[in-house]
């Protein structure tokens, strides 16, 4: 899960770079003019800067949308018709393989990949535009804690941002 800078509060969880836990100590609120920083690296949504001694974790905005019921579609929970039922429990089960569950780090690692997934170019596979807008059809390859999985991922541009229509996963380990 991310949260942005000016949602920090003490006593908040964070994690180093290392992956050991980290608290925050204190919040400094500013008034007024300062000079300001852009963190935006090119191409890079989430990356460590070093504040002192101590490597952070930082994650731009803008990265991709990724709806609710999309990560209810990837973890077995709908019901509609039994066409998605089955191919939710099939998303489900793939990635079950690879250590991916239904939960806030499961939510946090795939939200990470999506991220990355759109902040290139360099992975699009086709586009395509329809009544309902211009698409993009993405390739990358996921890794979760227990393997890897193919993901082929079609997005719908909406303006500067994209957002996830489907998701198919192959493979797994």
């Amino acid at each position: 899960m991310w949260i942005n800078a000016a949602d920090l509060q003490e006593k908040e969880a964070l994690r180093t770079l290392s992956g050991i836990p980290a608290t925050v100590e204190k919040v400094h609120n500013f008034l007024g003019e300062a000079p300001m920083r852009d963190l935006t690296i090119a191409e890079v949504h989430t990356y460590y800067v070093i504040a002192g001694t101590t490597p952070v974790l930082v994650h731009n905005c803008g990265g991709a949308i990724v709806d609710p019921g999309k990560f209810d579609y990837m973890f077995g929970n709908v019901a509609s018709n039994s066409h998605n039922a089955a191919r939710s429990a099939q998303n489900q089960a793939q990635f079950a393989r690879v250590g991916v569950y239904n939960n806030a780090e499961g939510r946090g690692l795939l939200q990470s990949h999506f991220d990355e997934v759109v902040g290139s170019d360099s992975n699009i596979l086709r586009t395509f535009k329809n009544e309902h807008g211009e698409f993009q059809i993405r390739d990358s390859l996921f890794a979760g804690p227990g393997g890897f999985l193919h993901l082929e991922t079609t997005w719908q541009v909406t303006g500067d941002r994209l957002r996830m229509t489907t998701v198919i996963p192959r493979g797994g380990r």
